[in-house]
């Protein structure tokens, strides 16, 4: 019996995409809106209306979101294994560049936010790590990550190293 009338609900929905229809931005969202697949317009908080079968809508937060990339196990400058991991705060400021102009921007942030612990930790001895820990490593994390992560309309608040120890690293298979 529902399958001779699930036509009928197929029939309903396509032409509900031609009926305008109202989208609610939330203050602490951001949004596009795609017509025609092809046309970006960003869109901030408010009422919105829009034609769905022309149109696509994408939203993300616009407040404080924080970030934390898988632990790394690194070997420093003296050749020392440490584990360390950190942890990431950003704003979205352009949700174009966030939603559109890349796929998957917080795995692609968590990626380079790694890369840059990776690079700023082996080139240095593990009694730096230390020494610097709380001072000037995190301000060198968060200008390495602000530099790296600009192209993806986000804003870095502060990138804090929140795990750093010597770590033994075995591997029992090849």
């Amino acid at each position: 019996m529902e399958n001779v009338f699930g036509w009928i609900g197929t029939i309903m929905q396509r032409c509900g995409k031609l009926i305008p229809t109202l989208v609610i931005v939330c203050k602490d969202e951001l949004a596009v809106k795609l017509r025609q697949g092809k046309v970006v317009v960003p869109v901030g908080p408010g009422l919105h209306w829009y034609w769905p079968l022309l149109t696509e809508w994408r939203k993300v937060t616009a407040c404080r979101q924080i970030l934390a990339p898988a632990n790394q196990h690194l070997v420093t400058l003296d050749r020392q294994t440490v584990t360390c991991s950190v942890l990431v705060a950003y704003i979205v400021v352009d949700q174009v560049k966030y939603l559109v102009d890349n796929q998957d921007a917080d795995n692609n942030i968590s990626d380079l936010t790694m890369a840059v612990v990776r690079d700023i930790v082996v080139s240095r001895s593990l009694d730096d790590l230390v020494r610097f820990q709380n001072g000037s490593l995190n301000d060198e994390l968060l200008q390495g990550v602000r530099n790296s992560v600009l192209p993806f309309g986000v804003d870095v608040e502060t990138v804090r190293l929140t795990n750093l120890a010597p770590s033994l690293v075995l591997r029992l298979l090849n």
